[in-house]
C-alpha cells in the first residue's frame, strides 16, 4: 500500500512539475512574442521621416537615442542620418550599391567551354581547369554557386520556347 501512495505522490509531483513548466513556457512564449512585435522592422524609412528626425536633431529636442527611441528607429540609423546630414545636407536614402561581383567573371568563357566541352566534370576538375587556363584559385563551394548563378543568368537571357 505505501508503494501505491508513494509513486500517486511522486506521479502528481511530476504532473505538477509538468503543468508549472508548461504554464512557463507559454508564459515565456508569450513575452517573446510581445517583444519582436515591438522590433523594428527592415523596411526603408520614408523620406518623411528622416526629415523629421533631422528637424528633431537640428532643434536639439533631446539625445540621438531619445531621438531614436521617440520614431521607434535605431540609434545607429540616426546617427548615420545626421553624419549625412552634417556632411552632405541631405538626407535621402541612398540608392541600392547592388550586390557582390562574381569571382570567376574574368574566366567565364573558359568555364563555359570545359563545362560544353566535358559536362559530367567535377567542381573540383574545374577548379583545376580555370587555374590553368589563369583564373584565380576558388573552393569546389565558390565553383557550385559560380556555375549555378551562371546558369540561372542563362535562362533569364534567352527566351522561353513557346509549346506547341
Amino acid at each position: 500500500m505505501f508503494e501505491v501512495v508513494s509513486q500517486l505522490l511522486s506521479y502528481q509531483r511530476v504532473r505538477l512539475c509538468a503543468n508549472l513548466l508548461w504554464f512557463d513556457l507559454e508564459r515565456v512564449t508569450l513575452a517573446c512574442r510581445e517583444q519582436i512585435a515591438t522590433l523594428p522592422s527592415m523596411r526603408a524609412d520614408s523620406q518623411d521621416l528622416r526629415e523629421r528626425i533631422v528637424q528633431a536633431l537640428q532643434a536639439q529636442e533631446g539625445s540621438q537615442a531619445e531621438v531614436a527611441e521617440r520614431f521607434a528607429v535605431s540609434r545607429s540609423f540616426v546617427e548615420k542620418l545626421w553624419r549625412r546630414w552634417r556632411t552632405t545636407g541631405q538626407c535621402a536614402a541612398l540608392p541600392h550599391a547592388g550586390g557582390r561581383q562574381r569571382s570567376l567573371r574574368a574566366v567565364e568563357t573558359v568555364l563555359r567551354h570545359e563545362v560544353a566541352r566535358q559536362p559530367d566534370c567535377t567542381l573540383a576538375e574545374l577548379c583545376e581547369r580555370v587555374v590553368q587556363a589563369g583564373g584565380t584559385q576558388v573552393s569546389a563551394k565558390t565553383m557550385c554557386t559560380e556555375t549555378l548563378t551562371s546558369q540561372t543568368q542563362d535562362r533569364r537571357r534567352t527566351p522561353s520556347k513557346p509549346h506547341l
